[in-house]
Formats: C-alpha cells, sequence, structure tokens
C-alpha cells in the first residue's frame, strides 16, 4: 500500500513544475524560430536596395513592385495564387532583374518565402544548354536550347532562386567558348549576390 507524505508529494509537485517548465521554453523556442512574412519583406527590401553588383546593371523600378501569379486548377492545395492566404498585397514570391554589361546574360532574383525552412543549404543547380545531353536522346542532341541555369538556395524562413539566362541572338559564334563566357560572369555575379544575401541574415 502506497502512503503519499507531505515530502513525497513535494518531490512529485517538483517535478511536474520542471516537466511544465521545459514545455513552455521548447515552445518559446519554437516560437522564436517562426519567421514572419514581414521579416521576409524586409530582408528582400534590404537586398534590393544594397544589392549594386559590378559589371551588371540593376533593369528593375526602385519601388516595391507587388505582383501575384495565377495558379492553373490544381488539387495539391487551396492555394489561387502565390500570397499569403490568397491575399494579393502578400505575394510569396518578390523579384529584380539584373542585366550584364558585357554581354546577352539575363539574371532574375527571385525570393520565395517559406517560413517552414529551418537549415540554409545550396539545393541545386537545373540547367539547359547544348552540351547538357546525357538525358537527351541521340537523334534530338542538336536541339537548339537556350543556355540557362537556375540555381536554387535554401535560407532560414525563405528559399532564393536565382535564374541566369542568355538572351544574346549569337548562335554562329563558338558555343564553347560563349558558354565558358556565361559560367564566368553567372559565378561573378553569384559570389556579389552571396555576399550581400549573407551581410542580411
Amino acid at each position: 500500500m502506497l502512503y503519499v507524505t507531505r515530502q513525497n508529494f513535494h518531490v512529485f509537485l517538483l517535478i511536474i513544475i520542471v516537466i511544465i517548465s521545459a514545455g513552455c521554453s521548447q515552445k518559446s523556442e519554437h516560437q522564436a524560430l517562426t519567421f514572419s512574412y514581414e521579416e521576409f519583406k524586409d530582408k528582400y527590401l534590404e537586398i534590393k536596395t544594397q544589392f549594386s553588383p559590378k559589371n551588371f546593371i540593376n533593369i528593375s523600378p526602385q519601388d516595391l513592385v507587388v505582383r501575384t501569379t495565377s495558379f492553373p486548377e490544381q488539387k495539391i492545395d487551396d492555394n489561387q495564387i502565390d500570397a499569403l492566404n490568397n491575399d494579393v498585397q502578400c505575394p510569396l514570391r518578390y523579384e529584380n532583374y539584373y542585366k550584364s554589361n558585357n554581354s546577352g546574360l539575363l539574371v532574375k532574383v527571385n525570393l520565395i518565402y517559406q517560413p517552414e525552412i529551418k537549415n540554409p543549404s545550396f539545393n541545386t543547380i537545373n540547367s539547359i544548354n547544348q552540351l547538357d545531353n546525357p538525358n537527351i536522346l541521340d537523334q534530338y542532341s542538336d536541339l537548339k536550347r537556350p543556355l540557362f541555369d537556375e540555381y536554387i538556395i535554401s535560407q532560414t524562413g525563405f528559399l532564393v532562386v536565382l535564374n541566369f539566362l542568355d538572351i544574346s541572338n549569337e548562335f554562329d559564334e563558338d558555343y564553347d567558348l560563349k558558354y565558358k563566357k556565361f559560367i564566368e560572369e553567372q559565378l561573378d555575379f553569384y559570389g556579389q549576390f552571396e555576399d550581400i544575401l549573407l551581410s542580411v541574415i
């Protein structure tokens, strides 16, 4: 038979208080990690106003452009547009365009609100070019393709997608040389962008 003494009761009560306190502190830590939409918007504006890469010109308006994209009919979720709670005043993606001063390289910087992302990561580079043929049948390997690279990077609370596209019409020039220049310029841009990105996070 179990007898509850005053001392045992106090020990039991102390254990309960410790457990509850631990739970509360975990909740507070979780709340502290929540990345708000306003924080996301502020970081985008910091990058937009402070980033002025050498050898490139910013061709986007100085004012904040609020735009959303309508989705096709889809069954993945209830979202109709890329906006927070389908509110057109709160787009989930902000963008900025830059053009090379030395070639036809066009760069689009996209910041996409993703509050569930907790850990920074350089995820992948998606490429389209005429030299990248392993996943194309031989009879289609001479198909004309644009020079396009896409960097996908996770940061705490948002996704960064960098689109690099060559918009020149110089198809007759040495393709290997053109591709080399394309890579050199995108690496130059990325190095400068990474510096400003890391400075605002």
